[in-house]
């Protein structure tokens, strides 16, 4: 504006002040990633939130697949590590104390060996898992622009977030238990989990077909008991969608021992979910 394009004279100043928040603002820094059409490194301002960078990113591509879409969170993610390590601690305390206990409460030699086997392999599976790290993720629920502009999973952002939004994948897993532990082609018209249970060759004799789960694309998990509550045709009725993981867990003895070894290997899968990776029983 030539208006504005003074001449200056002796002693004038002239002050550009800064952009409110901009200094914060460089440190706060998220990435987003896969099936948007301009991922890569955002700066946000402070009390942005997801769907105004998913705008600037020019929003997804035709192939995103937005159920399986992946939020992490620094933060949570540290939550996630301090909670697993605690966790791990004690749990190995206790497998060390039952296995000091173990030869005074067996009430036979074979259960003493199956407990003591389990225990073992116990040990071994929480030796792995001390290697894990948590992921942090958070499950929300992406939409088109319009939709999630309201939505609650429309989060405020914070430095260190990432997203990532993947292709749709064609496939469901099954995992665990059965005659076939692969992945299957997806076919709309026979989606639900007795179709892919069936196709993985059935539960084994080892098999705890009572309490097998489904990790769907989002990370939310589905359980055979909550059928019982929620879902009028039943579990093997349920659907599965393209990226979802039917587990099947391995049973245990009916001991009184082995009720108490199975509340440890819940534990583990609690640890294993936390770290984004399936527990499907003693290895």
């Amino acid at each position: 504006d030539n208006s504005q394009n003074l001449a200056l004279q002796p002693d004038d100043v002239l002050i550009v002040r800064s952009v409110s928040d901009w200094h914060d603002a460089t440190d706060r820094l998220i990435s987003l990633k896969g099936e948007v059409r301009y991922p890569g490194v955002y700066t946000v301002a402070r009390g942005e939130k997801l769907a105004s960078v998913l705008a600037r990113a020019g929003g997804y591509t035709d192939k995103a697949y937005l159920r399986g879409a992946k939020f992490t969170r620094q933060s949570v993610r540290e939550q996630q590590q301090k909670h697993m390590d605690e966790v791990i601690a004690r749990t190995e305390q206790q497998i060390v104390r039952k296995q000091s206990e173990l030869a005074a409460v067996a009430s036979s030699k074979e259960e003493l060996a199956a407990t003591q086997a389990s225990l073992e392999s116990l040990s071994k599976s929480l030796a792995k898992m001390k290697t894990l790290k948590a992921e942090g993720r958070v499950v929300i629920e992406l939409a088109q622009p319009k939709e999630f502009q309201d939505s609650s999973s429309n989060i405020e952002l914070e430095a260190g977030d990432t997203l990532e939004v993947p292709e749709r994948p064609g496939t469901v897993s099954v995992m665990g238990q059965v005659y076939n532990q692969t992945a299957f082609i997806y076919q709309p018209e026979e989606n639900d989990v007795s179709t892919y249970l069936e196709k993985a060759g059935g539960p084994t004799s080892d098999a705890e077909s009572s309490e097998m789960y489904v990790v769907k694309a989002d990370g939310t998990v589905f359980s055979r008991q909550q059928s019982s509550v929620w879902s009028f045709g039943g579990f093997g009725s349920s659907p599965l969608l393209p990226g979802d993981t039917l587990v099947v867990p391995q049973k245990l003895e009916r001991t009184a021992w082995m009720r108490e070894i199975k509340d440890i290997t819940q534990i583990l899968a609690n640890i294993a979910v936390a770290a984004g990776t399936i527990w499907i029983g003693l290895k």
